[in-house]
């Protein structure tokens, strides 16, 4: 019964039921069709036979009545109508003894009885209707009540007779309908007390049948709810409540042990064990077999970024050392540039005040070059005066001492001016070998003015003796004083460029040393940026060391092979890519674990 399916079982216990209502219904529906049978009986051969015999006898008492009314009438109508309702009382009275014949179930005779009654009563009949016809009453009257009345009186006694039985079987059968009902009562009574009794047993048992497993289910899925699966199940059966029992038992197991191996996995990846596999792999079917692509797909992006991470710590570690040792390089190369720089500065500041002094020095000689200028135009001019003078020698005889004096002086100046050009000229350098030739000229000018001066002086006795010679000689003389008053101006051109480019040299000097200056204050900047990017280097190095030591401690999966971080790391430079500096270093791509196959993720397990 237990392993019967729950329809079947329901259906049992409602056909047991129904058959059970089926035998109360035909019962209660015989025993009611006998007591049906007993009252039509009751009704049919009882009272209705004793309503007969009553109609019957009144039809007998009218039909005495209307024939002695006749035989006491003298009206020969009236008696017409008493006699014709006597025929028609009595002809009633024959069709009814045909209903007591088909009906009456007591003694036949007494209905022969009665016919044979009334048929020896026909000649006294006719005879009383003749004589009343003939209203001979008398004579009709005797015969009525001597010879006709008694049949009448058998007849009513033969119905009462009849009527008495008819009741006698009607009472019979009312009592044995009165038994027949109350023996029915009580058996459907016993029956439905039956019947209530097997309904309540069917139906607590299919309800107990039904109920509690479908409780012990009801416990176990309400404590999966709240996170247990150390549930038992015990519930057994072939029934579906079994089946779903064995269902939620294989739920729970596969539940539990799918838990576990995540359990498992995401310790195992916790502590760093990226080779973890699937204990229960043939478990993650259909709805849950994404599951394990995601599991597979999670360990194998966090080992391949891991991975990727310690190649990067290798490259940023490699990359930081050669950072910090440039970085160190320069700020060294940065600091002996630094201190080149102002080196440099102090030269170009010397430069500068010496380039200063010459362009002061080149103000003064030209302030000086043009002073000779003049003086020279004024000796050119004198000179013009002397040969005039001279052509006029003999009336100005007693100037000559002077003007022989203003010569010596002239050329005393001239000799000094000749000395300091010759000085610029050798200050100036290469600029300046033009105008020291011109300087010596002047000088050795100069000396002969001097010379002649004295040689004047000498010879100014002898001068009104050698006024031709003289005469010559002014000419000579002026035309050398043009020659001078032409280099004079030359001398003065050379030296005003030479000031205008000592002024450009200045200010050039100048924005040079403020060049030099921001120069200094830049490779003082860089300095201290290679310094903090050399410590910054040695930083980040440590800094990826301490990553590249924290991802050895994992043991990484790769490409479906179990292998160990320490095979991917340094050790092997072979293994891991060097980068240019101009080359860009790939970036890690993390697939999405739900667009691969399980085959991919090393045949399905993790």
């Amino acid at each position: 019964m237990k392993n019967l399916k729950i329809g079947n079982r329901i259906g049992l216990a409602f056909g047991a039921i129904l058959v059970l209502f089926l035998i109360v219904s035909t019962i209660s529906m015989v025993s009611l069709r006998q007591n049906n049978g007993k009252f039509v009986d009751f009704f049919n051969n009882g009272h209705q036979i004793d309503m007969q015999t009553l109609e019957m006898r009144r039809d007998i008492q009218s039909a005495a009545k209307n024939v002695g009314y006749a035989t006491m009438s003298l009206d020969l109508q009236t008696t017409g109508e008493y006699i014709d309702a006597a025929e028609a009382d009595l002809e009633e009275f024959r069709n009814k003894i045909q209903f007591l014949r088909e009906n009456y179930q007591g003694d036949q005779s007494m209905v022969d009885s009665i016919e044979n009654t009334l048929n020896e009563a026909q000649p006294f009949k006719d005879q009383v209707f003749k004589l009343a016809r003939e209203n001979k009453t008398r004579q009709a009257a005797d015969i009525f009540f001597e010879s006709l009345d008694p049949y009448f009186t058998k007849v009513q006694d033969d119905l009462v007779k009849i009527s008495d039985d008819a009741s006698k079987g009607a009472n019979d059968n009312y009592i044995n309908a009165q038994k027949a009902a109350g023996i029915t009562q009580i058996a459907v009574v016993a029956l439905q007390f039956l019947a209530v009794l097997a309904t309540l047993g069917f139906s607590i048992f299919t309800t107990k049948s039904i109920v509690a497993p479908i409780k012990e289910i009801e416990k176990a899925a309400v404590e999966m709810s709240k996170g247990s699966l150390h549930i038992q199940l015990n519930y057994q059966s072939k029934d579906e409540l079994g089946v779903l029992a064995d269902s939620m038992r294989t739920t729970i197991s596969n539940i539990g042990n799918m838990i576990d191996d995540i359990s498992n996995l995401l310790t195992s990846l916790a502590m760093g064990d990226f080779r973890i596999e699937s204990q229960h792999q043939e478990q993650y079917v259909q709805d849950y077999e994404p599951i394990l692509m995601a599991m597979c797909g999670i360990r194998n992006n966090l080992s391949e970024a891991l991975f990727r991470i310690n190649q990067s710590a290798d490259l940023v570690a490699n990359g930081s050392e050669q950072v910090s040792s440039g970085a160190q390089a320069l700020s060294q190369g940065a600091t002996e540039q630094a201190s080149s720089i102002q080196e440099l500065a102090a030269a170009i500041s010397d430069i500068s005040n010496q380039i200063n002094v010459n362009a002061q020095n080149a103000k003064e000689a030209r302030s000086t070059s043009e002073e000779s200028t003049r003086n020279v135009a004024k000796s050119s001019e004198k000179m013009s005066e002397m040969n005039q003078a001279m052509m006029e020698i003999s009336d100005k005889s007693n100037e000559i001492g002077k003007i022989i004096k203003a010569i010596e002086d002239i050329a005393f100046q001239t000799n000094i001016l000749a000395l300091n050009a010759a000085v610029e000229a050798a200050r100036a350098g290469e600029a300046g070998k033009g105008f020291a030739v011109v300087a010596d000229e002047v000088r050795n000018l100069a000396s002969k003015s001097g010379e002649a001066a004295k040689n004047t002086t000498l010879l100014i006795e002898e001068s009104m003796h050698a006024v031709d010679n003289g005469t010559r000689i002014t000419a000579e003389t002026a035309k050398a004083m043009q020659a001078v008053v032409e280099g004079s101006r030359r001398i003065n051109t050379i030296i005003e460029e030479i000031a205008l480019a000592s002024d450009k040299q200045a200010v050039a000097v100048d924005q040079v040393a403020q060049g030099i200056d921001q120069i200094s204050c830049v490779v003082q900047t860089n300095s201290a940026t290679a310094e903090q990017s050399a410590a910054a280097s040695e930083e980040l190095s440590g800094q990826a060391q301490i990553m590249k030591g924290l991802v050895e401690g994992f043991d990484l999966y790769e490409g479906g092979k179990k292998e160990e971080t320490e095979s991917r790391s340094m050790e092997s430079p072979s293994e891991t890519p060097v980068y240019a500096e101009d080359q860009e270093v790939p970036a890690l791509t993390i697939d999405p674990i739900y667009f691969e196959e399980p085959s991919s993720f090393g045949g399905g397990k993790y």
